[in-house]
């Protein structure tokens, strides 16, 4: 009979093992799938705005290349030719409708030299002789420029086309100009679930750094301020400018784990990095570990109760 009840410490110290195997099991299960569906989640966000912004830069580019087809524009660009000072009040009241109907901070209508003609709307300063104008004399479309922040502090890109007579000379240069804060940032800001961490930033490569081009959720007032040298690989918003696509660890800009996911932006130089901290997907783990814990303690502790009666 001794022999018999001195068996059942073993057998407990057996059922506790395997128990704890079975936690541990479970624990490794529930962090491996929390870590999946965290990435597919992330993924899933950056393809969504990497597509959103295809399609706002897209549309901006169609109201540049509209206005510039547009009669009453080319018109009066064309009679100026001949006479300096023609009256151009039909192209003032086309762009000045088309600055109030997109939202457009400001816009213009420049000459082949970069002299302004008239202007609707005027935030963030004049034009000037920008490099986006330059860029749609240059080219047979209208561009989008970089980013840059106004006179009055805020962020703007403008967009550029040039208005050509038959013959392919150019007679002007429409300039849209967005408010990026206003237009842009938001939807770049905006997830989908609730998150204490998550972000989606916008970069493009500088020369041998990578600068970031929106607010940042964690650094308020950062638009364009905050770059990161490009032999930083460990960062998510390096590795996206130099190639890499999809799931992706490392620290941010803050020098916090994160998991990533990186999208280029097409036709464009714009890249896409969603992530969320590190520590709030584990947070999720540990929470699962917990209850393993728990569940396996509890089951053992019956175990011992087991054991106790038979004693």
């Amino acid at each position: 009979g001794l022999l018999r009840a001195g068996r059942w410490p073993v057998v407990l110290v057996a059922v506790a093992v395997a128990l704890g195997a079975m936690g541990y099991a479970y624990y490794r299960n529930e962090s491996g799938r929390i870590h999946r569906e965290r990435y597919e989640a992330i993924a899933a966000i950056g393809t969504l705005k990497a597509e959103h912004l295809q399609q706002w830069r897209q549309t901006r580019l169609d109201h540049a290349a509209a206005l510039v087809r547009a009669p009453s524009v080319a018109g009066d660009l064309a009679a100026r030719q001949g006479r300096p000072d023609a009256d151009m009040s039909r192209a003032r009241a086309v762009m000045a409708t088309g600055t109030e109907t997109y939202g457009y901070a400001a816009a213009y209508v420049l000459s082949p030299d970069g002299q302004a003609l008239l202007a609707a709307g005027g935030q963030g300063a004049g034009p000037g002789n920008s490099p986006t104008v330059g860029a749609a004399l240059a080219g047979t479309g209208p561009v989008m420029g970089s980013f840059f922040r106004g006179d009055d502090g805020r962020v703007y890109v403008d967009t550029a086309a040039a208005v050509r007579n038959n013959l392919g000379r150019p007679l002007g240069v429409v300039v849209l100009r967005a408010d990026a804060q206003q237009a842009l940032f938001p939807l770049l800001q905006t997830w989908p679930t609730p998150s204490p961490t998550a972000e989606t930033v916008l970069v493009r490569r500088d020369g041998d750094e990578v600068v970031f081009l929106n607010e940042l959720r964690h650094r308020p007032g950062s638009a364009l301020t905050v770059r990161v040298p490009i032999t930083r690989t460990e960062t998510p918003a390096v590795k996206a400018v130099l190639g890499s696509v999809g799931p992706s660890e490392g620290t941010d800009y803050r020098g916090v784990a994160v998991l990533a996911d990186l999208r280029p932006v097409p036709n464009s130089d714009w890249f896409i990095v969603a992530k969320l901290d590190a520590d709030e997907v584990w947070a999720e783990a540990r929470y699962r570990a917990g209850v393993a814990v728990a569940l396996v303690t509890l089951l053992i502790l019956v175990g011992a109760a087991v054991v106790a009666s038979f004693y």
